[in-house]
C-alpha cells in the first residue's frame, strides 16, 4: 500500500458516511425532518430533504472516485456555499 493510497481510506470512509446521510434523506424525509424539528409545510420540507440528499450522494460519488485532499476541500467549500446560501434565506 503506498501512502497516497493510504490517505484515500479516510476520505473514502467520509465520502461512504455522507452517502448514508443522502440515503437517509431519500429514503425516510419525513424521520430527518422530525429530528430537525420540521412542523410547517411538510410538503416542501419532504422536497428538500430528499434533493438534499440526492446532492450528497452526488458530492459522496465524486469524492469515493477521487479520493484527494483536493476533492475533500471542494466538497467542503460546497457545504460552506450551501450553509450561507441557507442562512441567507433565512433573514
Amino acid at each position: 500500500m503506498t501512502a497516497a493510497a493510504g490517505g484515500a481510506r479516510p476520505i473514502r470512509v467520509l465520502a461512504a458516511a455522507e452517502a448514508a446521510f443522502g440515503l437517509a434523506c431519500l429514503a425516510a424525509p419525513g424521520a430527518l425532518e422530525s429530528a430537525a424539528g420540521v412542523t410547517v409545510d411538510r410538503v416542501n420540507a419532504h422536497r428538500f430533504v430528499q434533493v438534499l440528499g440526492v446532492r450528497h450522494l452526488v458530492q459522496a460519488a465524486l469524492v469515493a472516485a477521487h479520493p484527494t485532499p483536493g476533492a475533500l476541500r471542494l466538497g467542503a467549500a460546497v457545504e460552506v456555499f450551501v450553509g450561507r446560501r441557507a442562512a441567507g434565506a433565512h433573514r
